[in-house]
């Protein structure tokens, strides 16, 4: 039986137009690979992971795998408070937990909306951690390499990440940046077809 394979996609993004396709044919036949694509106009962290456990729970297998990138990670792991997948992959977790927020610069801050701000007030990467490791779900943790350059907040949160979470894999991507481009998707289908 294959397992499912659920891709959430960055802010503003899609599974089709986003680089998941090249995933999806790799790795068809190993999985049900099945595009979790987000309604992100006018909504917050807690409308996106309401979007995600709704589809999760009407299609989920026995055995299942969610990936995140971004915004989509943030989503993913926030969700899984409410899901027992078998493993949680988190690409370029975004930083914006309440934790952070006052540790971001400032042009990040103002690029949001007061609905989306608000969402991640109330959203703390700790009580996340401290719901979901208990249910024993292997996490493994993804970032660019020149992301953690480019943007040092980034890199600090990347870190703190790591300790949180306790991750069986913190890959850093070689010359990958903030997105989903070929060196990325290849460090992924490695990944997942080691799973």
């Amino acid at each position: 039986m294959k397992l499912n394979l659920y891709l959430i996609p960055s802010l503003g993004s899609n599974c089709i137009d986003d680089g998941y396709q090249p995933i999806k044919n790799k790795l068809k036949d190993k999985f049900n690979v099945i595009y979790s694509n987000i309604n992100w106009k006018n909504s917050s962290i807690t409308e996106w992971s309401k979007q995600f456990t709704q589809h999760y729970l009407s299609t989920k297998a026995i055995k299942n795998i969610i990936v995140g990138f971004s915004y989509g990670a943030m989503t993913a792991i926030n969700a899984t408070t409410n899901l027992s997948p078998n493993e949680l992959i988190l690409c370029s977790l975004s930083p914006f937990f309440s934790e952070y927020l006052n540790k971001l610069p400032k042009t990040w801050i103002r690029s949001e909306s007061k609905k989306r701000l608000y969402g991640f007030k109330n959203c703390s990467i700790e009580k996340i951690a401290k719901s979901i490791i208990d249910k024993k779900i292997n996490i493994h943790l993804m970032v660019g390499e020149k992301e953690l350059k480019i943007w040092p907040s980034m890199k600090s949160a990347t870190f703190e990440f790591n300790k949180i979470l306790k991750p069986k894999d913190f890959i850093i991507v070689s010359k990958a940046r903030h997105r989903l481009e070929e060196n990325y998707q290849n460090e992924l289908i490695k990944l997942l077809q080691h799973l």
